[in-house]
C-alpha cells in the first residue's frame, strides 16, 4: 500500500504511487531490461483491458480501441452514462469526476475545493490501488500531469513575451525621453520664439528630430548588450 512514507516528499511519493498503481491493476510487474516508458504504456494496456473488459478487435486501430475502451471503463466505474445531447468533453469531465468519487469512496466535503477533495481522494486510491481503483488513479494522474504540463508551457509563453517586450522597451524608452526632450527645448525657447529668431521660422524642425533619434538609438545600443 502506497502510504507517504516520513520525510518523503509528495513528488517522490506521486512516482511510487504511479508505479504501484500500474503494476496492481494491471498485474504485471517490470521487465529487467524494460524502460519505464514501455513497461507504462503496456501495463496501461493490460490494466484499460481488465477494467473495460472489451479486447481489441482484430482490424480495430490501437486509437480506435483505446478510444472505445476508455469510454466503457469510464461508464464502469463512473456509474454513468453519456446523454443525448451530451458533448464526449462534458460527459468526459463528469463521468471521471464520478469514477474519482464512486471508486475511491471519498466524499467531497461541503466548501472543500475541488483541488483539496481530489487530493484526498488520489491518497485514497493510491493506498490501495488494486483493480479498478489503480486504473482510476492513473487516468486521473494523467490528466494531472497533462494540466501542470500546459501550466507550464502556458507560463513559458507569457515569460518569453515579456522577454521580448522588455527588450524593445529600451528603444521605447529612449524615443519617449527624446520627445521629453523636445518639450523642454520648446519651453526653454520661449515656446519656440527664440528658435524662430534663430533659425526662422518653420525652419527648425529638424533640431526637434534629433533627442528622439538620439534615445532610440541609445536604446538600440542599451537592448544589444542585454
Amino acid at each position: 500500500m502506497a502510504y507517504q512514507r516520513l520525510f518523503e516528499s509528495d513528488k517522490d511519493f506521486k512516482a511510487r504511487a504511479k508505479k504501484e498503481a500500474l503494476e496492481k491493476s494491471s498485474g504485471l510487474s517490470q521487465g529487467l531490461f524494460e524502460s519505464d516508458e514501455a513497461y507504462e504504456q503496456r501495463a496501461l494496456r493490460a490494466a484499460l483491458e481488465i477494467t473495460s473488459g472489451v479486447s481489441q478487435g482484430i482490424f480495430e486501430s490501437d486509437e480506435a480501441y483505446r478510444q472505445r475502451a476508455s469510454k466503457i471503463a469510464l461508464e464502469k466505474t463512473s456509474g454513468r452514462t453519456q446523454g443525448i445531447f451530451e458533448s464526449d468533453a462534458a460527459y468526459e469531465e463528469r463521468a471521471s469526476q464520478g469514477a474519482l468519487e464512486n471508486i475511491s469512496g471519498v466524499n467531497r466535503i461541503l466548501f472543500e475545493s475541488q483541488s483539496s477533495y481530489q487530493d484526498r481522494a488520489m491518497r485514497s486510491l493510491a493506498d490501495n490501488p488494486y483493480g479498478q481503483r489503480g486504473y482510476v488513479y492513473l487516468t486521473h494522474e494523467a490528466k494531472q500531469t497533462k494540466t501542470e504540463e500546459t501550466n507550464v508551457e502556458y507560463i513559458h509563453s507569457i515569460a518569453t513575451h515579456s522577454s521580448s517586450n522588455s527588450e524593445t522597451s529600451p528603444i521605447l524608452k529612449g524615443i519617449g525621453i527624446g520627445f521629453l526632450v523636445d518639450v523642454g527645448i520648446f519651453f526653454l525657447t520661449l515656446g519656440g520664439f527664440l528658435l524662430d529668431l534663430i533659425f526662422g521660422k518653420q525652419n527648425y524642425n529638424f533640431v526637434l528630430v534629433i533627442p528622439p533619434v538620439i534615445g532610440g538609438i541609445i536604446g538600440a545600443v542599451s537592448c544589444s548588450k542585454k
